[in-house]
């Protein structure tokens, strides 16, 4: 397989954010320009050498190449963005080739024993991820001091960054039926990864000068054991599965300033985690059934947030890895119940979640007088998140008309610390959605739809910023089948985006035209003009709140235009008024 992707924006953000003392907003206009390409193959091998015994191999290979591009000029504000507040403006131009290799093994052996329901299986697996990227980066900052005094900082560097990452995995599963209704499996788990990271970073002058502060040569292993046992029951509708695992994550890492060098400092440190599970699915008859089950989960931190780097692509935000994370325990609990009668068509379903985190990776933030922000990953716990979700429909008139209503809520809880004080970020989602088709016969169908989604976040350090964001969708659809196979289809959707606590309040009608009619033999062609937003009026909007900050951006995007296509389809092209799946 061959894919290509090429992608051209301009966009325009403002963000605000917020401090224990200090409120400040960064007004950001950018060019982005992406080109991504990549080759893929891959095969399966299987085979059956008898009743007993089946053998599967697999490959999977991908070669990628790309380079992307990025100017921007930015103006940072204390306060609420006034001129006479202007503290630093920053001019970025970076640009970045790479190219990666990547190919997965695994092979599969699987045994069944005379004895009904024992049965065995192996695995192995060796994964290889290669990656080298060339970067340059340039830029111009002025701190606005005074009147009558600026400081001016410029960077002009190249970053040239090597990554390897090879893996070995197995796994090991047994399955023994202890009655008709209790089955025991017992399983192993085993990964070894080793990640090489050679970094290497020039200050662009008269001459290229290393900068060592910013190099790092870094390798890491990371061995991970898992081992355990569950017992499953299965009676009459009624599946339950309950066991307990010991895993244990051992990470080895050392780092130096360059390849070749001594090493400056190591990392050696071991994790052993217990992590139960329980499940439970029941069939109460009558199309009715109720799940709910728990189970702890442990992640380990990604390769990005582990090395000791600090990444200035943009000199205004500094990201800065940490070494000395530990894994994040996350426990996980589920409860639902879902319904269906066929008789009537009515349907029903309603579930919560909840996780809570012990040692959850965050981002700490420190900025300093200059705005400055420096990001440092680090561990906390308290973290937290549960939701609600519920829908409900039932036809109006049967095989014709159909009304369903949805209902969501979720609750996020998150914690981190901004120039030393910890800021509880709470977020509450409502979703509302109803939707309804109207399909009288096989020549015309109406389908109609409204959601709307509120954010209400709320800031422990800045109780003033508490906002509340929402987002508004309508949209309709409409299908025509006229004589001699031609077909007509509207589409409107009205999009609101509103946040009365900095004035942000936009509208977005669009509507889109067709006509098409299939032709030749068989109906193998159709020839289509399309009319896309008629009103002229697309324009990518998104906003969102996050830890302590919220963000309003609007992006360059194709409006109104026409298109005229030609389709051939050798099975022959079929179209139908009514949508699948509504």
């Amino acid at each position: 397989y061959y894919n290509q992707n090429r992608q051209d924006l301009d966009a325009t953000s403002k963000q605000q954010s917020f401090l224990s003392n200090l409120t400040f907003s960064k007004l950001d206009t950018n060019s982005r320009f992406n080109f991504n390409q990549n080759h893929r193959g891959g095969f399966r091998f299987e085979k059956t050498i008898d009743s007993l015994n089946t053998l599967i191999i697999l490959s999977n290979m991908r070669i990628g190449s790309g380079n992307n591009d990025y100017s921007s000029h930015q103006e940072f504000y204390r306060g609420s963005g006034q001129e006479d507040n202007l503290s630093t403006v920053s001019d970025l131009k970076n640009a970045n080739d790479f190219t990666s290799f990547a190919i997965g093994n695994t092979a599969i052996y699987r045994h069944k024993f005379m004895k009904k329901g024992r049965s065995f299986a192996a695995s192995f697996g060796y994964n290889i991820n290669n990656s080298d990227g060339f970067a340059s980066q340039h830029s111009l900052n002025r701190f606005v001091k005074s009147a009558q005094e600026d400081s001016i900082v410029a960077i002009k560097q190249t970053n040239d960054t090597k990554s390897l990452r090879n893996q070995l995995k197995s796994s090991l599963l047994f399955i023994e039926p202890l009655t008709k209704k209790l089955v025991l499996e017992t399983f192993y788990n085993f990964s070894l990864k080793s990640d090489e990271v050679d970094r290497d970073v020039f200050d662009i002058g008269e001459s290229a000068i290393r900068n060592n502060n910013l190099s790092r040569y870094y390798s890491n292993k990371t061995d991970f054991n898992r081992g355990g046992t569950s017992l499953r029951y299965s009676h009459n509708g009624l599946n339950i599965a309950g066991g307990l695992a010991v895993q244990q994550i051992h990470m080895n890492g050392k780092f130096a300033i360059d390849q070749g060098e001594d090493f400056t400092s190591t990392l050696n440190r071991k994790f052993v985690n217990w992590t139960p599970n329980f499940s439970l699915n029941y069939d109460l008859k009558k199309n009715r059934y109720l799940w709910a089950g728990y189970n702890v989960g442990v992640d380990e931190p990604s390769i990005g947030s582990l090395q000791p780097i600090v990444d200035n692509s943009n000199p205004l935000y500094i990201r800065v890895g940490n070494p000395n994370l530990v894994p994040t325990i996350r426990h996980s609990g589920n409860l639902g119940f879902n319904y269906f009668n066929p008789s009537s068509f009515t349907r029903m379903y309603v579930g919560l979640n909840y996780n809570y985190y012990e040692n959850q990776v965050i981002f700490n933030q420190t900025v300093d007088e200059n705005l400055v922000t420096t990001t440092k990953a680090g561990n906390i716990s308290g973290g937290k998140s549960y939701g609600l979700y519920g829908n409900y429909g039932f036809p109006i008139v049967k095989t014709k008309s159909n009304l369903s209503f949805n209902l969501n809520y979720n609750r996020n809880s998150n914690l981190t610390y901004i120039n030393g004080v910890i800021n509880n970020t709470t977020s509450n989602g409502y979703n509302f959605g109803i939707r309804s088709d109207y399909t009288p016969s096989d020549k015309f169908t109406l389908y109609a739809n409204a959601n709307w989604n509120i954010t209400d976040t709320k800031y422990s350090i800045s109780t003033s910023q508490n906002q509340k964001i929402v987002n508004g969708t309508y949209s309709a659809e409409m299908n025509i089948k006229m004589p001699s196979d031609i077909y007509f289809n509207s589409g409107f959707d009205y999009k609101t985006y509103v946040n009365n606590r900095f004035g942000f309040n936009q509208n977005m009608p669009i509507l889109n035209l067709s006509v098409y009619k299939t032709m030749l033999k068989s109906k193998k062609g159709e020839i289509r003009l399309s009319m896309y937003d008629v009103f002229n009026q697309n324009r990518g909007i998104s906003q969102y709140a996050s830890s302590n900050f919220v963000t309003q951006e609007k992006v360059r995007t194709l409006a109104r235009y026409f298109m005229l296509s030609l389709t051939y389809n050798m099975r022959g092209v079929s179209h139908s008024v009514r949508k699948k799946g509504y």
